[in-house]
């Protein structure tokens, strides 16, 4: 055609130089991988470049063919959700969080990740901050620096600039008072700050979304005069910036222009929103996509399963031929003379419900023929409690040093009656709600107590399915080699 260019003409034996990508066109840098196997669903992410895009899932067996993605956490701010309280931040991830997902232990790591950010970006603001912060761009090493990108901390520490300097304008822009404004600052320089998970992490489409607030913390010992000396740092930490940073900054096209019209609050949010993520939530959901938080064998074992792949491999078999994680066996007590079970017989069921291997939660309805008790726990820590409820009622028959001291002596004239069976409940969610919750007249007195008085004669509405006896000793070896649940009571 007339007026147009001509094609570039072709130089035999010399390759032409590809189109650059545009970055919609750039290919991602992770797969994520979804096994669809039976009862299966787990979820792990490991990166493009390091690994085949087809794996066997370690759960089950299954082969499972990873999706490209580029990246398993991002991080936004919601403008419309944003209370007198604080700025609200949503986290998404590509993965689906089940309802059992630990929610205070996610907020506590969460904080913890935010804080120490933040501790590490204030250090550049001391009185020698220029000076670390010029060797620290340049390649030293600094203390905590393990595993982070200096490029992404140049882009979060001139986010920080902007949050400092609001923080020292907010007086002169009434944003903030000015004793307000300098214990907020004081409190952001010591890597202090509020973030707390809303509500549970919700489920969506392609992920799961961690909902929380974001606000200033206030410190009450403010150092004088520490607006100004901030702001002086800033200055000299800005005019390093500009020489060191600039191909940095200009890459992500930030804009100081507009970050001094907006609220201190705002800045601080979305600070926090642009912070690697991706790093912040490796506890729970590394490179190789293991999730110790949702992992239940981490849980069970109480240590990272991955340290010892073959014990890891025999508790997975072991807990795939449990009936059930909750376990309940029935009682009967019966003394001649009193009748006043409570005071007679509470502190010894508190005190056999509280000990140290044989935890569990003890339902106690007293009627015409005895005390009728039905226990719950898991399998070992149920049969050890029976156990030690029916040896501290044998014992109290002779009168030996057990029986006239400690929970012993409560047991004195007790005659206990089980039959050694077991069942397993399989509705553990009605467990909670009839029983843990105080209904069907088992009032709660304390959370902290293991013992529920039930005065009526409502039985609880639970589905139980009977154990044999082969089954429940299997039960009983597995959670006693194998589980490691601390302090349960």
């Amino acid at each position: 055609l007339r007026g147009s260019a001509a094609p570039a003409a072709r130089v035999a034996g010399i390759a032409q130089r590809p189109e650059r990508k545009t970055k919609e066109e750039e290919p991602a840098d992770l797969l994520a991988f979804h096994c669809t196997g039976k009862r299966c669903g787990h979820h792990w992410v490991t990166g493009r470049g390091v690994t085949s895009s087809e794996q066997i899932c370690k759960c089950c067996g299954e082969s499972v063919v990873g999706v490209p993605s580029k990246g398993s956490i991002f991080c936004e701010i919601d403008q419309e959700a944003a209370t007198s309280a604080g700025e609200v931040v949503k986290i998404r991830l590509e993965q689906h969080v089940a309802p059992g997902w630990a929610t205070l232990e996610l907020e506590d790591r969460l904080v913890d990740f935010v804080r120490s950010e933040v501790r590490f970006i204030s250090q550049f603001f001391d009185e020698d901050g220029v000076r670390d912060y010029v060797a620290y761009r340049q390649g030293k090493s600094l203390e905590g620096d393990e595993g982070r990108d200096r490029n992404k901390d140049a882009l979060l520490m001139d986010s920080m600039c902007n949050v400092v300097d609001a923080l020292c304008k907010a007086e002169f822009t009434g944003s903030l008072r000015a004793g307000e404004a300098d214990a907020k600052l004081q409190a952001l320089l010591k890597g202090q700050m509020k973030f707390s998970v809303l509500c549970a992490p919700e489920r969506e489409k392609r992920g799961a979304l961690v909902t929380a607030e974001v606000d200033f913390d206030i410190e009450l010992d403010v150092e004088d005069r520490i607006a100004d000396k901030a702001d002086a740092r800033l200055q000299r930490l800005r005019k390093v910036m500009s020489e060191m940073d600039k191909k940095v900054r200009d890459r992500a096209e930030t804009d100081r222009k507009s970050s001094a019209l907006q609220h201190p609050r705002q800045l601080l949010a979305k600070m926090i929103s642009g912070l690697d993520w991706r790093r912040g939530i490796s506890d729970q959901v590394n490179r190789e996509g293991h999730d110790r938080v949702r992992c239940m064998t981490c849980r069970f074992l109480g240590e990272d399963c991955s340290a010892d792949i073959a014990r890891s491999k025999d508790v997975r078999v072991a807990l795939r031929l449990l009936p059930s994680f909750l376990f309940t066996t029935r009682m009967v007590c019966r003394k001649d003379g009193n009748k006043d079970w409570q005071s007679f017989a509470g502190d010894l069921l508190e005190g056999v419900a509280q000990s140290k291997g044989s935890e569990c939660l003890i339902r106690a309805e007293p009627k015409q023929d005895g005390l009728h008790l039905q226990l719950f726990s898991q399998a070992d820590w149920l049969h050890n409690a029976a156990e030690r409820l029916c040896a501290l009622a044998a014992e109290s028959k002779s009168l030996t040093l057990s029986s006239l001291v400690g929970v012993g002596r409560s047991a004195r004239g007790l005659h206990v009656e089980w039959e050694r069976t077991c069942e397993a409940v399989e509705d553990v969610p009605g467990f909670l709600r009839e029983l843990w919750a105080g209904t069907s007249g088992a009032p709660v007195a304390s959370v902290a107590s293991m013992l529920r008085w039930c005065q009526s004669s409502v039985d609880l509405d639970l589905k139980c399915s009977p154990v044999a006896a082969k089954a429940w000793q299997e039960a009983r070896r597995t959670f006693g080699a194998y589980a490691n649940f601390g302090d349960w009571s």
